[in-house]
């Protein structure tokens, strides 16, 4: 089973070469926009940001995922990457865990191999969630549900 992307997914790179493409723009204008702008390390702050957490963003939940029948291969950054093997019997499990939001629930599968998470799979992204959910869970145990908010978010980035 492989995984698919939904149309949002593809809203990320395109905010990412923008906010870069800005950032660069203010990094070569700096002087001028000096003289023009009162906030402008604000903004370069901020846009820094921005990009630092897309990037994270692709490199952790906008990957692809196919499971076969012996092993699992994940490609990260929209899958353009070469694929990290793990063989079914090297995954020791995976958890689940919701975020509530304001207008949406989203639901994620962390898959293990010991106490590192390998693959973030999120129904934010992956347009059939629900079935690579059945088929992870039909493959690998339940290791129960985690927390996720914010702060785990940014532990998951720093790991």
């Amino acid at each position: 089973m492989i995984s698919k992307f939904k149309i949002v997914a593809f809203s990320v790179p395109i905010f990412f070469i923008t906010v870069l493409i800005f950032l660069i723009y203010v990094i070569f204008n700096f002087n001028q926009l000096l003289d023009n702008l009162d906030g402008v390390y604000s903004v370069t702050i901020i846009i820094t940001f921005l990009v630092i957490m897309t990037f994270f963003e692709l490199r952790d939940k906008l990957i692809k995922i196919n499971i076969t029948d012996n092993k699992v291969l994940i490609n990260k950054y929209f899958g353009i990457l070469n694929p990290i093997s793990f063989k079914h019997s090297e995954i020791t499990g995976y958890y689940s865990s919701e975020v509530n939001t304001r207008y949406k629930n989203y639901n994620f599968i962390y898959l293990m191999k010991g106490n590192k998470k390998i693959a973030k799979i999120s129904n934010q992204y992956h347009k059939n969630f629900e079935e690579l959910k059945q088929e992870i869970g039909s493959k690998y145990r339940d290791l129960g549900k985690i927390n996720s908010d914010f702060f785990s978010e940014i532990k998951d980035i720093l790991s």
